[in-house]
């Protein structure tokens, strides 16, 4: 009988043993990025696996500076720079480029751990600070998809001037910031108005205008 609970405590300290290698196992994820837009261009999107502890974002309350430079320039770099040394990440990576309407980019990510979570982000070249976003979104099996909403950081004035515009048709090198009238916090975003450079019958839009697919390959 002592032999038998020996055998079976033993059993029992490798598959906790095994649990915890397979909870630091690394696993590789495909992203499918897909702009539904007619006119809009995406900037190469940051992808972070996490967990629970990580939000890149919450509604109503202020942009962080990373997520700020995405939304306003397109550079995902900062923001995944200070998300991979965040507690609670398992994993980041960045597009290789801007995605057309129309057209999708799959991006690879390695993950640490089992049952992440995924936040996508992404800006709209031809806005002030909009950007499309998944948040927090959890794999069902071994794929799943979600529609990315449209978020306005409100770190910059949506002037719709080609001054502060990286995108189509400004595509300004030399582009300014105005935060004089910015709302200071992230929030849903109204759309293009057409009140300078922007044709509102071209650039706004009306709910989701991008897809967001995760598929688990190992």
């Amino acid at each position: 009988m002592q032999r038998m609970l020996s055998i079976l405590s033993l059993g029992l300290a490798m598959a906790a043993s095994n649990v915890a290698i397979a909870d630091d196992d690394m696993h590789m994820y495909e992203v499918t990025v897909t702009n539904g837009s007619t006119a809009h261009v995406l900037t190469p999107p940051a992808i972070i696996a996490h967990n629970s502890k990580f939000s890149v974002f919450m509604v109503g309350q202020a942009a962080s500076e990373q997520l700020a430079t995405q939304a306003e320039t397109g550079n995902p770099a900062p923001l995944l720079h200070s998300a991979s040394e965040s507690r609670g990440v398992k994993g980041t990576a960045a597009g290789g480029g801007v995605i057309l309407p129309g057209h999708s980019a799959t991006i690879s990510i390695e993950v640490k751990g089992k049952r992440p979570m995924f936040t996508v982000t992404s800006m709209l070249a031809s806005t002030n600070d909009a950007f499309i976003a998944v948040k927090n979104m959890r794999m069902h099996g071994g794929k799943h998809s979600k529609n990315a909403l449209v978020y306005d950081a409100g770190s910059e004035a949506n002037n719709e001037s080609c001054h502060y515009i990286p995108g189509p048709p400004c595509g300004n090198p030399d582009q300014m910031r105005d935060t004089e009238n910015a709302e200071g916090f992230v929030s849903f975003h109204k759309g293009i108005k057409g009140i300078a450079d922007l044709d509102a019958n071209t650039y706004d839009w009306r709910g989701p205008i991008a897809t967001v697919s995760i598929k688990r390959m190992y």
